[in-house]
């Protein structure tokens, strides 16, 4: 058995080499014998780097982590204004109480607090599947499905990245490749790849110190006639007519989301006019009451928060105990399970 040294980004990788192309990878510790453990005599994919100094390790941060609070200071600033209009609006429209204001009613603040800022920290999956990511900005940022694979002369590193935020994203086929120095450490040569992302879920939705949802969708709200008339009328020339009117107005929502859509189709009946009428005259137009107008100009340019699920289950843990528990008490189908995965076991890839 051989090792090798890979040297990238500050990280350090101890590969074992158990037979010809034939690899497992483990993270260089000091004191520890390189890990020569593999579940089939092919290239064996799976590699961590080394935790700074200071650090705890993935068990130890899943066992007692520190309770977040949040920062006074991430927590957006309330509009007096448009909260007291907000509240007009939900006393007028009633089904005004299915939405939440995007801009203050955030769930993000209380997930970045997860982590310490520019801190590390390890979550979970719905599988209680475990990854490390970084708070950056305003995500937590995270490499998920690393691998390895040893080709002759040349050591290929592939990985897919998630950030955890407003929104749950996977972005695939980022690849990076070492060789050989004069010292025989490997170091990196290229790095390159990348691909497309792809949502998880919806938007944000909730978070509690044990785990963050991702049910809401993001709409803007207008209003329209939710309630129509349409009333036949005998025109004296013999002739018949419709004309409509509106009876009723609601809020419909809109998303650019395209996995999300709808059309508004107002609740319509029909009622006949017996007296003959003067159709020379065209319909008279639909016009908005004044209060419809006051809560149009209210909701333009603000975005709201949608439920999606009346009863949804979380999509990230902040502990690994979180998610047994939860695991123990609700049931999920596979694709729930596998909606997103972090650090998959262990895979044999042919060189």
């Amino acid at each position: 058995m051989t090792t090798h040294t890979v040297r990238a980004f500050g990280a350090a990788y101890v590969l074992s080499v158990l037979a010809p192309m034939s690899i497992s990878c483990a993270p260089a510790k000091r004191g520890a014998a390189p890990n020569a453990n593999s579940a089939k005599a092919r290239t064996i994919l799976s590699a961590s780097p080394l935790a700074p100094p200071g650090s705890t390790s993935a068990s130890a941060a899943a066992s007692a982590p520190p309770v977040p609070t949040v920062q006074k200071s991430l927590l957006p600033q309330r509009d007096a204004r448009f909260d007291a209009d907000w509240q007009w609006i939900r006393t007028r429209f009633p089904q005004a109480k299915a939405y939440r204001d995007a801009q203050h009613d955030s769930w993000l603040p209380r997930l970045l607090d997860w982590a310490p800022v520019d801190g590390a920290i390890t979550v979970f999956d719905r599988s209680c599947r475990a990854v490390q990511v970084r708070r950056t900005d305003e995500v937590l940022h995270g490499y998920i499905h690393r691998s390895f694979t040893l080709e002759v002369d040349t050591l290929v590193e592939s990985m897919d990245e998630i950030l955890l935020g407003a929104s749950l994203a996977v972005y695939d086929g980022s690849v990076d490749t070492y060789e050989r120095n004069a010292e025989g450490i490997w170091e990196q040569a290229s790095s390159g790849g990348g691909g497309g992302g792809t949502t998880i879920g919806f938007a944000l939705s909730k978070v509690t110190a044990d785990a963050a949802w991702y049910d809401d969708v993001s709409v803007t709200l207008s209003t329209e006639c939710a309630e129509e008339v349409q009333e036949e009328s005998v025109c004296r020339n013999g002739s018949r007519r419709t004309c409509a009117r509106c009876e009723g107005w609601g809020l419909f929502p809109t998303s650019s989301d395209s996995s999300f859509g709808g059309a508004w189709v107002p609740a319509r009946r029909k009622v006949m006019n017996r007296s003959p009428s003067d159709c020379g005259a065209p319909c008279p137009a639909i016009e908005r009451p004044a209060d419809v107008k006051r809560a149009a100009e209210i909701l333009r340019g603000h975005a709201f928060f949608m439920a999606t699920e009346s009863a949804p289950h979380p999509f990230v843990f902040r502990t690994e105990n979180a998610c047994k528990a939860y695991r123990k008490v609700h049931r999920f189908s596979r694709d729930e399970l596998d909606v997103w995965r972090a650090n998959d076991p262990i895979q044999s890839v042919e060189p």
